[in-house]
């Protein structure tokens, strides 16, 4: 089934990531945007960071904390976490 919500923009040429950015900024109908490049994403990953927000409602921007996970001859061999905390007060 096709989802009529996703739009696929597709340049002639490469015009690199902030292109690609800017122009899916353009482009972007919802209240929310957010990027994945090579990543794979919790499927609850969307859904946290919206109750994040709805309970953080003076923020304009979050950034979440992420994993790699390492591969090695197709087999997983570490995890690194990066977690970053909000201070207390903003601003």
């Amino acid at each position: 089934m096709i989802d009529r919500r996703i739009h696929y923009i597709r340049y002639l040429t490469n015009q690199g990531v902030s292109a690609a950015r800017n122009t899916g900024i353009k482009a972007a109908k919802g209240e929310y945007i957010a990027f994945l490049d090579d990543d794979e994403l919790r499927s609850s990953y969307l859904s946290e960071c919206d109750l994040y927000l709805q309970k953080h409602r003076n923020l304009d921007f979050l950034w979440c904390g992420k994993q790699n996970k390492l591969y090695k001859d197709g087999n997983l061999y570490k995890i690194e976490q990066f977690i970053y905390k909000l201070p207390e007060k903003l601003g």
